[in-house]
């Protein structure tokens, strides 16, 4: 099991990224809403953790800056090479400023950061659907 640390939409982006949930779920590709647990929200991870201490975490992040909300664009979809597939946003410099400095954080505190969410290998992305290939995305 992993903790990350999430980006969260608002209501009217939630509901536009469920309905593409919903959209996928007919096309019988399975997506984020069926998942394991099937309670996943739409969501944008800045960091994924491998091993922490809860409250240490809890603690350093509560110390970063609240940058407040800021409009996020799609511009892409994107197959993973193990089969996920996921929109990709345009960011801003601000934006990924704040992921480095959430993965600086939660690093600072002894946890073990996921190899693609330290500085640098960070791909900002929304998955859709967790087991889809490449052949799917048309």
């Amino acid at each position: 099991m992993s903790l990350a640390v999430c980006l969260l939409f608002d209501r009217r982006g939630e509901s536009a990224l469920r309905r593409l949930w919903a959209a996928l779920e007919a096309q019988g590709i399975r997506s984020l809403a069926s998942h394991t647990h099937g309670r996943h929200h739409p969501h944008i991870s800045y960091a994924v953790l491998l091993d922490w201490d809860l409250e240490a975490v809890r603690d350093r992040l509560g110390r970063l800056p609240d940058g407040g909300p800021f409009e996020l664009r799609f511009h892409g979809v994107v197959a993973f090479p193990r089969g996920r597939a996921c929109l990709v946003p345009a960011v801003t410099s601000e934006v990924m400023q704040r992921q480095e400095a959430v993965s600086e954080a939660v690093v600072g505190t002894g946890a073990t950061l996921h190899r693609h969410y330290r500085r640098g290998d960070w791909v900002p992305h929304c998955s859709l659907s967790p087991r889809a290939t490449g052949a799917l995305l048309p």
